[in-house]
């Protein structure tokens, strides 16, 4: 097997092979053959040349990917290009991606997470406490969207936030209460322990496991202080 052939099945099957892409209908071998048939030994990752690519979604880079080796992909030179410009830009996402989710601590217990969210920001932040005390190191944000919050789904954490007055806080939306414990769950891979649970002697109320802060939009803290 030629380098630029192992070169460009190793680079297939980072990017691909570990299900990132699993729309993707060219098979390693083919797109070995076709990326060593069409740059030889000049073949270099690195570079997008094809700037407009950026502006593109993922799921439409795979979809152009797919029509262009349809078409005839790297066989043809003009296409050979784009083809290489797109699996390159891919990888690139795919690493970045990689990078940020890789980078965000893992919890054992509900108690070891802080949440912090501000009024009007679409995003929330997590952080991990250590004896009590939040690690600005381990601190990340991510939209509210990623984790299929909208407006209620929000309304509902900053309810949450009350706790630290009230010790819990009343609540008769069960299915909010569900869905925000799902989603949470997934996020932090503690699916199997509830992160937001009744009150054994108040009927609709709850409590959070987990530390929660509530700001407004001026950084003013409605619940929870900062150390």
């Amino acid at each position: 097997m030629s380098k630029t052939k192992k070169i460009a099945e190793s680079f297939h099957n980072s990017l691909f092979g570990k299900g990132f892409f699993k729309t993707f209908k060219m098979p390693t071998k083919e797109l070995a053959e076709m990326m060593a048939e069409s740059f030889k030994d000049e073949v270099q990752f690195g570079t997008v040349t094809e700037s407009y690519l950026h502006k593109y979604t993922t799921k439409q880079l795979v979809d152009m990917l797919n029509k262009n080796v349809a078409d005839g992909g790297m066989k043809d030179e003009g296409k050979a290009e784009i083809v290489f410009n797109i699996l390159n830009l891919l990888y690139q996402r795919h690493r970045e991606y990689m990078a940020i989710t890789e980078s965000r601590f893992k919890i054992s217990d509900w108690e070891e997470l802080l949440i912090v969210v501000i009024g009007g920001d679409d995003r929330i932040m997590f952080k991990k406490l250590f004896d009590g005390k939040p690690s600005e190191e381990s601190a990340y944000t991510i939209r509210y969207s990623e984790l299929g919050f909208g407006q209620s789904a929000i309304q509902f954490l900053e309810l949450c936030a009350t706790k630290i007055k009230t010790g819990s806080f009343v609540s008769t939306n069960r299915k909010m209460k569900s869905r925000v414990d799902k989603a949470l769950g997934e996020h932090f891979n503690m699916e199997e322990n509830q992160s937001i649970i009744c009150h054994q002697k108040k009927a609709h109320n709850y409590y959070p496991l987990f530390s929660i802060w509530h700001y407004d939009k001026n950084g003013n803290s409605r619940y929870g202080n900062m150390y």
